[in-house]
């Protein structure tokens, strides 16, 4: 690991521990403090610069927030509730897709469809949801499964 990477891994361990614990004494999301952080860091200070080494940890990091996901669906909500709980996210899946396509070939401008599917990010709706436990609630896992979707 080359010097330049150790520095990074300091970095990042270190807004990443301490992110959290600041966020929640201001009472805000604290992945909103880490986009910031990532942004002053990066492109702004140039602590922490892109290489291969942060793109594999950016990968992991991702894979393991998508399996620990995979503990926030309550599953007994979807048996108690039957289909109609899948009925909203469905909803907004097919109405997502059905824009798109109208954008796409009516305006033909292939740039607007990429904004309207990029608009949600898994990982931010999971980390706002997570911070203050509405992922426990009925609401909370009909957002989660309309952001996975």
């Amino acid at each position: 690991m080359e010097s330049f990477d150790a520095i990074s891994l300091v970095v990042i361990s270190l807004g990443a521990f301490l992110l959290p614990l600041v966020g929640s004494r201001l009472k805000i999301p604290s992945i909103v403090l880490e986009i910031a952080f990532g942004i002053i860091v990066g492109p702004v200070l140039h602590l922490v610069e892109p290489s291969e080494f942060i793109s594999g940890l950016a990968v992991l990091g991702f894979l393991l927030l998508m399996f620990l996901s995979g503990f926030e669906i309550e599953l007994e909500t979807f048996r108690e509730k039957g289909l109609r709980t899948l009925a909203i996210p469905i909803l907004v899946y097919l109405s997502t897709v059905g824009i798109s396509f109208l954008i796409i070939t009516e305006l033909k401008y292939p740039i607007f469809l990429a904004l309207v599917l990029c608009t949600t990010s898994v990982d931010i709706v999971i980390s706002v949801l997570r911070s203050d436990d509405t992922i426990k609630t009925d609401y909370g896992q009909m957002l989660f499964i309309i952001a996975l979707l």
